[in-house]
């Protein structure tokens, strides 16, 4: 899918529109975002995954729904989700002419204003009037904000997460990135807020009273728990008139948190009738492609878009689990990431590394990533391949005893190595 390229320059999502371009466009675009009804999750991680079970639990209960979600493991359509289904590329061909069409039309300065993820909201927004959706689920992208995704009329916002990352857009400290996320706060509109670390708790706190939004906070408003079971990891909630439990084929405990942002965001919902027994039934069935994804058993293979040393960390909570002590790891990370905080909570598990550049644009190069990760773990044997496919099966052929292959580092990465070995593998 190419359309994508043609409509804007790459430009991080996230880093400002300053505003005037996007809207514009949409205006040309006959403002598809007035009278959507919406759910916007912003937060350093877990909002894809939130996403996609605020989906699961729409459809349940019959309503027709759009997701918007960043960045994709394979393809551009995966972003794009109406009824349950990824788009075709046919459908967001003919809705990505329109937005292309739109932008032909803006100012010069307007038009180089415009980024890449600006375009792509805007082909989201559009293809969710189109298709009459009653609810849109919007993933902000780094941002919050100054996120294209802002432009939304929410009727529940969700803050997953908060921790250190791109601090060159969001800022360098936590109270900063707290603020730009919290900033969507809305008059009138309820926050959910999940389990944010300390320093960044009272920043969302006082962004959602100054904005007059109400505040429904995990450990207040709503309670989980998670526990391991034979099925995966159970998940009890309680709140909202709402008691349950729900067995999710997930390896990751951490996304459990998700399950729960995602049932008290639904519950807040107007209109939204939940039942605890379906709820649960509900969650148990969605699926979470490239999120601690076990493919594989004997050996145990795993992938998981794991990019950041907070990610790295719930990635060592799920191999000891699973108890792989010795692990072979197959890593691309982005060239903004920090390679040596990002090995430091699987150190302790890894007992070889190969490396590759799964993104040329967006990765480092594996001779440099290599190095990287020589100087980090210098006891460890890394080796470096030309491409994805080649770097799982150098490493699948190299597994022996005990050993578990585990591919994380990138989104990207997660998505190429998943495609290679479906079929290959079934969990």
């Amino acid at each position: 899918m190419h359309l994508l390229d043609r409509l804007a320059r790459h430009r991080p999502p996230g880093r400002a529109p300053r505003g005037a371009a996007l809207r514009d466009l949409l205006a040309r675009l006959g403002d598809p975002q007035h009278g959507l009804r919406a759910v916007h999750i912003v937060g350093s991680k877990g909002k894809g995954s939130t996403a996609l079970y605020l989906e699961g639990l729409l459809q349940d209960a019959g309503a027709r729904t759009g997701v918007f979600t960043s960045p994709h493991l394979v393809r551009w359509t995966e972003r794009f989700r109406v009824a349950g289904r990824e788009i075709d590329e046919a459908e967001l061909a003919l809705v990505l002419d329109r937005v292309a069409v739109a932008r032909d039309r803006l100012s010069a300065a307007l038009r180089d204003e415009l980024s890449f993820f600006d375009a792509a909201t805007a082909a989201a927004l559009l293809l969710f009037r189109q298709a009459d959706v009653e609810w849109a689920v919007l993933e902000a992208g780094l941002g919050g904000v100054r996120d294209a995704t802002s432009v939304c009329e929410p009727v529940v916002t969700c803050l997953t997460s908060v921790e250190r990352e791109h601090t060159a857009v969001l800022g360098n400290s936590l109270q900063a990135i707290a603020r730009e996320k919290a900033g969507v706060a809305r008059p009138g509109v309820p926050m959910v807020l999940g389990a944010l670390p300390r320093a960044a708790r009272p920043v969302a706190l006082r962004c959602c009273l100054e904005a007059g939004a109400p505040v429904l906070r995990c450990g207040h408003a709503f309670h989980y728990r998670s526990r391991v079971d034979e099925h995966g990891v159970a998940l009890r909630f309680r709140g909202f008139g709402l008691d349950f439990r729900s067995s999710l084929p997930v390896a990751g405990r951490h996304l459990v948190r998700c399950a729960a942002l995602a049932t008290a965001c639904v519950a807040s919902l107007p209109g939204v009738e939940l039942e605890s027994r379906r709820v649960a039934g509900a969650l148990r069935r969605v699926t979470l492609p490239g999120r601690a994804e076990v493919l594989c058993r004997h050996p145990l293979v795993l992938v998981d878009g794991a990019h950041t040393a907070a990610s790295a960390a719930a990635l060592g909570e799920t191999l000891a689990r699973l108890d792989a002590t010795a692990v072979h790891l197959v890593l691309s990370m982005g060239r903004d990431k920090p390679v040596p905080a990002f090995l430091r909570p699987l150190r302790a598990r890894l007992r070889r590394v190969t490396v590759t550049c799964a993104e040329p644009a967006r990765s480092l190069p594996a001779r440099e990533l290599a190095g990287q990760v020589a100087g980090a773990c210098p006891d460890l044997v890394v080796r470096h391949a030309s491409s994805v496919a080649r770097a799982v099966d150098e490493a699948l052929q190299r597994l022996d005893g005990g050993e578990a292959l585990c591919i994380a580092g990138s989104v990207y990465l997660a998505g190429t190595a998943r495609e290679y070995l479906r079929g290959r593998y079934a969990a």
